[in-house]
């Protein structure tokens, strides 16, 4: 089986080597082939997209490795969400996923559970979420709030004026203090007539 390493640290004065170092040790112990070793230096595990993350996974899409081992989940990423996306791809792509460190591997059945348990979590989370806004809008409806950015108070007229007068989009938003959507949803609102 071809298993793609990942690794990753979040400032760039922190060191892969440990991370990679157990990895290699447990692809060797279970005789698999390391596809290859990508490394993200510097990179947050907030964000969803990093240079050599999204090249494992371009890899990943093309079927160029089996599995993908890391050194403990987190490294691949934080957010419940995103973890639950990337294991629904991998599911699909029939690629496994191993984190050394944590005993999670998909090439067994404790693992497969241990993923499906954490993908039902996550779909209680986002319903829960979506609870809690929805109880939250009709609170601040019931309170009299507004809900969402408040209407810009800009003359549409105003803004036809300054743009017959040659202004760009951009200096009208700049000469009224408003927000360049605002002066093109004017424009649009009213058109291109004489004020």
């Amino acid at each position: 089986m071809k298993v793609a390493i990942y690794v990753r640290v979040s400032t760039k004065d922190q060191n892969v080597e440990t991370q990679i170092d157990l990895c290699k040790r447990h692809c060797e112990a279970n005789k698999y082939e390391i596809y290859d070793v990508y490394k993200d230096i510097g990179e947050s595990g907030k964000k969803e997209s990093r240079p050599a993350f999204d090249i494992m996974m371009e890899h990943m899409r093309r079927y160029k490795f089996h599995a993908i081992c890391v050194y403990k989940i987190d490294r691949i990423g934080r957010s419940l969400l995103h973890l639950v996306n990337l294991f629904e791809e991998f599911k699909k792509k029939n690629v496994h996923f191993m984190s050394v460190t944590q005993n999670i591997d998909t090439t067994s059945a404790e693992g497969r559970m241990f993923m499906n348990m954490m993908m039902v979590l996550a779909q209680y989370e986002r319903e829960m979420t979506v609870d809690r806004v929805k109880a939250g809008i009709k609170r601040a409806r019931k309170e009299g709030k507004q809900i969402g950015r408040p209407k810009a108070d800009v003359n549409a007229y105003h803004v036809i004026r300054l743009k017959n007068q040659g202004l760009s989009l951009r200096s009208i938003a700049k000469e009224l203090n408003t927000s360049l959507g605002t002066v093109q949803r004017c424009i649009k609102r009213v058109g291109h007539l004489q004020p």
